[in-house]
């Protein structure tokens, strides 16, 4: 999930979250996650601030 540079800080990211909650929760989907790169402290920031706890995880690439 992205928001445009221009668009951000105005609640958008927020609110997508958000309903991607509710609609989990409207689903009885008891889990939700998120990646975001460690170089991107923005998107950390942002996900710790709505509440997100963050966890230690291994993404795998494969590059074809």
């Amino acid at each position: 999930m992205a928001v445009d540079k221009n668009y951000q800080r105005r609640g958008i990211g927020s609110n997508l979250v958000g309903e991607l909650m509710d609609y989990c929760r409207s689903k009885d989907i008891k889990d939700l996650f998120v990646q975001a790169n460690v170089e991107d402290q923005h998107a950390i920031e942002f996900y710790n601030k709505i509440g997100g706890d963050d966890s230690e995880t291994v993404q795998f690439s494969f590059h074809l």
